[in-house]
């Protein structure tokens, strides 16, 4: 039978807050709120009533119970009282005076905080296809690298591109002057005002697509609308990384990533209707391949900072390393899932811009033989199991290394999803409906979370190269492909409620909610089959010096070591444990799917004979 997850903690307001602070705006017909001696509803009623605008501490919280000590206001001193009553506020959070909670900037919709004062430009970049490399040989890395070094400039505002960092913050061509320039051009500045100096920067070394600078700046006028600390991304220098400058911005090896950022930012951010960086300045030239984005940067807070109120920013999240979550990690999903749901939602919906339909929107690169390529012999669960039945038993859940009825049956699955890999991936972009502008890579490190007034999680997305065109299952993969295993089999019908509840919102067409937990469950197989392929590498003599010194998963030492490069490990682990806890569920989610009229005569057996 089917081992069960771990369960999910429980749903929890106000985690990792400080006690807040609450004021009443409830009953002002009745004289006030009910107050009672005890958390249950039936308990007794305390002599009087909370009255308007009385101002009370926490002293405990469970569900929609609130345990109290009055500060200000007329009222029981202390008692239990309800948050919500059908739905209506009887309390809000406030400051300890009574006064309204602030939203910072970067946590309001990007679409109340940008400002543009001059029209997007007319011009778009120019497609990929004139420049793209078809192979990765030696001739057409040199030619690359002669494109690279003509250094032109951005095709939408035709300024010169730094050619990294330090060139942007210390040379006399750029600075503070071309900033101004650009601020000006974009119309993201009033043209009476201008940056008159770069009080301080440092180079990042954040993510693998490039280098990234953080820097602060001062204005002739300060602006409250103005942010003074900024994020700029670029492609790599030949000298620092030349492979990945070529496989990413000449092979496009993972599509448009320079560009789908350069667009979204300049076409689409100022109607985003969830916080986003706010923009400022982006252009790329596809021919040299120089490119820069410029945002507000997210005000992140000290290492040192264990406390949180709400609306104050979290921590950010290391790439892949989504178990130093702890068990609410799933809160983290929902909360991104929100976000995708509402920008996919706002695309179908005719709600991201007058220029979404004009601008070109590079796909991610097609697998080598089309979507028929895919389609993969059986057999390599049988050697890949290895992984955690003999080399790495330790890093993964006590049971299923030695769980050999569900090791039987796992490895039948994945030859029968092997040979059938090219029919999941064409039925994924079959229907229009499922297929829509979104941000293609929103995990958990792509994004920037806080608590709202109510304790409840909330994220903004960042990093948004590659966005374009996505079918729904190519979103969930890239979403969660470091995700929580154990944590993904229990809540994957919510993440797709979440999903669907954030898109109908937009007021786009409606989606079918079990057709959007069936393309998870099928793209989650495909991509497990597809991972196994990695496992070779890490039981190799090389990916034994790293893992064998692991007592678990969770070992601090190594992720602190390898950072990014436990990321294919990851992929692979998440996969792994999400089928030992699901595996039977997805089966019969996928034998269902095989039945369908226009599937059935497209499935193949493990065998190839057709049923």
């Amino acid at each position: 039978s089917q081992v069960k997850p771990p369960a999910l903690s429980p749903a929890r307001l106000h985690v990792f807050l400080r006690m807040p602070f609450y004021r009443v705006v409830g009953g002002r017909d009745s004289g006030g709120i009910v107050v009672r001696e005890g958390q249950d509803l039936k308990s007794k009623a305390s002599d009087g009533r909370l009255e308007v605008d009385a101002v009370v501490e926490q002293k405990e919280l469970s569900s929609n119970r609130l345990s109290y000590v009055l500060l200000k206001g007329n009222g029981p001193q202390q008692g239990w009282v309800s948050l919500k009553l059908k739905g209506a506020n009887l309390l809000e959070p406030c400051t300890a005076d009574g006064e309204q909670l602030a939203v910072p900037r970067q946590l309001k919709p990007a679409c109340e905080v940008s400002v543009r004062l001059k029209s997007q430009p007319e011009k778009r970049l120019r497609s990929i296809n004139a420049f793209r490399a078809s192979t990765r040989s030696k001739k057409d890395k040199d030619s690359f690298n002669a494109r690279v070094d003509l250094r032109l400039g951005g095709e939408l505002y035709g300024l010169p591109l730094p050619h990294a960092p330090e060139e942007f913050m210390t040379s006399p061509e750029f600075g503070s002057a071309w900033l101004t320039r650009a601020f000006h051009a974009a119309g993201t500045m009033r043209e009476t005002n201008s940056v008159t100096k770069i009080s301080s920067w440092k180079r990042l070394h954040v993510g693998g697509s490039g280098p990234k600078c953080l820097f602060s700046v001062e204005y002739a006028e300060p602006d409250e609308e103005l942010d003074t600390t900024f994020f700029s991304k670029h492609p790599w220098p030949l000298e620092d990384n030349a492979e990945q400058r070529f496989m990413e911005c000449g092979f496009y090896l993972f599509g448009d990533v320079p560009g789908g950022e350069v667009n979204f930012n300049v076409f689409v951010s100022q109607y985003v209707n969830f916080p986003s960086p706010k923009y400022y300045f982006a252009d790329m030239n596809r021919e040299s391949t120089e490119y820069i984005c410029i945002n507000g940067a997210i005000d992140f807070p000290a290492a040192d900072k264990t406390s949180f109120g709400p609306y104050e920013v979290l921590p950010p999240i290391r790439k892949a390393q989504d178990w130093r979550l702890g068990r609410e990690v799933h809160e983290y999903y929902f909360a991104i899932f929100k976000r995708l749901g509402q920008c996919f939602g706002q695309s179908k919906a005719d709600g991201l811009g007058p220029n979404l339909a004009n601008t070109e929107w590079e796909p991610t690169r097609e697998p080598a033989g089309g979507i028929a390529g895919l389609k993969r012999e059986p057999g390599l669960a049988k050697e890949c199991c290895r992984i955690f039945t003999e080399v790495y038993p330790q890093l993964f859940p006590k049971g299923m290394p030695k769980d050999k009825e569900w090791l039987s049956r796992f490895q039948a699955h994945m030859d029968e999803i092997a040979v059938n890999s090219h029919v999941i991936a064409e039925y994924m972009k079959m229907d229009p409906k499922y297929i829509g502008h979104c941000h293609a890579n929103g995990n958990v490190d792509n994004a920037w979370f806080w608590r709202n007034g109510e304790g409840l999680l909330e994220a903004g997305l960042l990093d948004w190269g590659q966005f374009g065109p996505v079918d729904f299952g190519s979103m969930v993969s890239m979403a969660l492909n470091a995700g929580d295993g154990a944590q993904i089999a229990q809540c994957d019908d919510k993440l797709c409620q979440v999903f669907a509840d954030a898109y109908d919102s937009s007021g786009a067409p409606a989606l079918d909610q079990a057709e959007l937990v069936l393309r998870f469950r099928l793209e989650m197989m495909m991509q497990c089959e597809k991972s196994l392929m990695s496992s070779m590498q890490f039981m190799s003599k090389a990916g034994q010096e790293i893992f064998s010194k692991m007592t678990c998963y969770e070992h601090e030492p190594t992720w602190d070591q390898q950072g990014h490069g436990m990321f294919g490990f990851v992929i692979l682990h998440s996969k792994l444990v999400l089928m030992y806890y699901r595996l039977d569920e997805y089966w019969k989610t996928w034998k269902q799917f095989c039945q369908r009229p226009d599937i059935k005569p497209k499935y193949q057996s493990v065998h190839g004979i057709k049923t």
